[in-house]
């Protein structure tokens, strides 16, 4: 699905910074990535299903799974294409070596293309003509969408990595996603930091804020 490569190349691109990070080659924080970017926007998908369908059946007595099935589809695929469109711009600030600003674009590119899908299954919903709890239905897969993608892609971190530690397929600590969100964007008021050079590396070093 071509909408899945897109999102495989944004991961890609978020892990640009290989190419300029000294001594610090870090491969396969990218294959990962490329990996658990569409991998988020399916698991995504898959729970709001699960919520519009419940909402739908509530209301109707009816499942309606086909509608909120087309809906999905087109909020993967809407989404898919627009992390493709922001990769170039990603790929771009990452290859600048400067952390947070990769990651608060990375936040941003997200919300926007998550966005942008949660619209193409509003679009589908309208078009399939009037049912009793279309609204509702529209809104809970919008608020379901957005926090699924917020919190599968804190679970399935890291997405960009940090150098400054070996490489993990998952790593747990007990920041949350606004903790270091609050933190990056103080970071970026200073100018950012920047991924350590492989002679920096510490896997006891304290997250940097």
């Amino acid at each position: 699905m071509p909408a899945l490569l897109c999102a495989s190349a944004f991961g890609i691109c978020l892990t640009s910074y290989v190419l300029v990070v000294p001594g610090h080659p870090y491969q396969m924080q990218t294959i990962a990535s490329a990996v658990k970017v569409p991998l988020i926007v399916l698991i995504s998908a898959m729970i709001s299903i699960f919520a519009a369908v419940l909402v739908v059946y509530a209301h109707t007595k009816s499942l309606l799974i086909d509608v909120v099935v087309d809906g999905a589809l087109e909020c993967v695929w809407k989404m898919g294409i627009a992390l493709g469109v922001f990769s170039p711009i990603v790929a771009a600030i990452a290859l600048t070596g400067n952390y947070s600003y990769t990651v608060l674009f990375s936040y941003a590119a997200f919300a926007c293309a998550g966005m942008f899908g949660c619209y193409g299954f509003v679009k589908v919903l309208n078009n399939e003509g009037a049912f009793r709890p279309r609204r509702l239905v529209q809104f809970i897969w919008t608020l379901s969408f957005c926090f699924a993608v917020a919190q599968s892609g804190w679970v399935l971190r890291p997405l960009i990595g940090w150098t400054g530690q070996s490489f993990a397929w998952f790593r747990a600590d007990q920041t949350m996603l606004w903790d270091q969100m609050r933190c990056e964007a103080r970071n970026a008021k200073r100018g950012g930091i920047r991924f350590p050079s492989a002679s920096e590396m510490s896997d006891s070093k304290q997250w940097p804020c």
